[in-house]
């Protein structure tokens, strides 16, 4: 028995092939399977692995050198590798199973026995024309069938992919046997996968007159087109899609308007908590302020609104501090903890308004109020000598000099 090979498989637009092929052969007979891996479920390239090797493994064994029931070897086989694919679902615990169309056929003593289940197709071609090919077990096989649809309007069909029989359904598969084929020499049998069948079916034919070298390089021209093909369709799906992945991707990450709200608090806080950090920031700051009015040299008074404390050192050299200022109940509180120290309070509005709205605490008072602050301490200094026995009671304070600018009347 003399034959000549040819396989060529390619995944297409799929991003892994999920088709498997192989042929083996002893000293009379010869095999050939072609399995086509369903893309709508888990694995199918492993369900078309096991078909493929479970079919050729069973060949092996029992090709010694011929298969004694050609016709039972195959129908046994094929729902041997279908057991299989349910055993592999059931040890890997897969929720679905995987599944595969497979089309298997064995030739000795010069006749062709094939079997199939699924949409994946065998063809014997002879002299240019087809002889003999399988039965998709397709849906719109069967509307063929019933005379509801053509050939040519099946190619459009939306149900064109969808096959009532295939190893690793949930029920046994329907395969389908043929009848005993005699072959003559120059017949060619194509085991064929519908991502070829379905768009070459006229260039299979022609590459069944030709030479084998030229038969080799159709093919790669036809599997080349059907790939060129693909990746146009590829190229409008994708001119399409991608500005809308695009528009899709920008309003994704658009935020409502809650989602800004929630945005900004998470980043600068919630307005509650923000508030209360403030409210124990001042209340640490007016416990560190009190806290200085015992160290005062003085402290100015509205007499009632406001109050300042100031504070001057001499070793530093610098202008006179203010420790603390107040308004109202703060005012009052400075007033309280100064006569509860001994602090000297001196009476003077518009001085006290003056330093209150000029200065803030820790900080020098400004060079326009030097003058003014340095007669108020030194008429305190005079206070205390004459309060320790050491000089004269000093006489009343005098107007103060507080330029208009820093000037505050009420």
């Amino acid at each position: 028995m003399r034959f000549t090979i040819y396989q060529e498989s390619r995944p297409g637009k799929r991003p892994n092939n999920e088709d498997r092929l192989a042929h083996c052969y002893s000293r009379d007979a010869l095999m050939m399977v072609i399995a086509d891996g369903m893309g709508g479920h888990y694995y199918g390239e492993i369900a078309a692995q096991i078909a493929v090797q479970g079919l050729t493994e069973a060949f092996q064994r029992e090709a010694n050198p011929k298969i004694h029931d050609p016709f039972s070897f195959l129908n046994r086989a094929m729902l041997n590798a279908h057991r299989a694919i349910l055993d592999f679902t059931e040890v890997h615990k897969l929720d679905d199973s995987p599944r595969t169309t497979c089309v298997a056929c064995l030739i000795q003593d010069n006749i062709a026995y094939w079997a199939h289940a699924g949409d994946s197709r065998l063809y014997v071609i002879r002299g240019g024309k087809v002889l003999t090919r399988t039965r998709d077990h397709s849906r719109v096989q069967l509307l063929i069938d019933q005379g509801i649809i053509t050939e040519a309007q099946a190619a459009f069909h939306p149900d064109r992919n969808k096959v009532y029989s295939c190893l690793g359904g949930r029920q046994d598969p329907d395969i389908e046997l043929s009848r005993k084929t005699p072959l003559e020499a120059g017949d060619v049998l194509a085991l064929c996968t519908d991502g070829l069948w379905g768009l070459y079916q006229d260039d299979l034919l022609a590459i069944a007159n030709e030479s084998v070298e030229s038969a080799i390089l159709h093919s790669i021209q036809v599997t080349g087109w059907s790939l060129l093909w693909m990746a146009c369709g590829l190229i409008l799906i994708a001119a399409v899609d991608v500005p809308f992945q695009l528009w899709d991707s920008k309003q994704k990450l658009m935020m409502t308007k809650q989602e800004v709200k929630d945005e900004y608090k998470d980043s600068e806080g919630k307005p509650e908590v923000k508030s209360k950090i403030r409210q124990l920031q001042r209340q640490m700051a007016e416990r560190r302020m009190m806290q200085q009015v015992p160290e005062a040299d003085v402290v100015i008074t509205n007499p009632t609104h406001f109050a300042v404390a100031l504070k001057y050192d001499p070793a530093k050299g610098n202008a006179p501090v203010m420790l603390a200022k107040g308004g109202d109940f703060l005012a009052l509180k400075i007033r309280e903890i100064a006569q509860e120290h001994k602090v000297t309070l001196l009476e003077s509005p518009a001085l006290a308004r003056a330093v209150y709205y000029s200065t803030e605490v820790d900080q020098e008072i400004p060079a326009g109020l030097y003058l003014a602050v340095a007669q108020v301490l030194a008429y305190v200094y005079q206070l205390k000598q004459f309060r320790a026995g050491k000089g004269k009671r000093p006489g009343p304070l005098p107007d103060l000099p507080i330029p208009p600018d820093l000037r505050r009347d009420e």
